[in-house]
């Protein structure tokens, strides 16, 4: 059987929601800039100091700005 990975819940959700523009990115050379993107705004969503145990609300997750830097 399988491991079945770390992530799960809305991070899971998140990165799989992510696979379809990295995966174009990786077509298009671009991987840097686009797994930076990816990440600044996971951590938007799942901040270090809230702790690998924290899950988001959906009202938390609604008012994240993907535009912050």
């Amino acid at each position: 059987m399988p491991n079945p990975g770390a992530f799960q819940g809305a991070r899971k959700q998140f990165l799989e929601s992510t696979k379809e523009e990295y995966a174009e990115a990786v077509r298009d050379g671009d991987v840097k800039e686009i797994r930076q993107d990816i990440c600044r705004r996971y951590y938007l969503r799942f901040p270090v100091s809230k702790g690998d145990n924290y899950e988001p609300t959906q009202a938390e997750l609604d008012a994240v700005d993907d535009k912050c830097p």
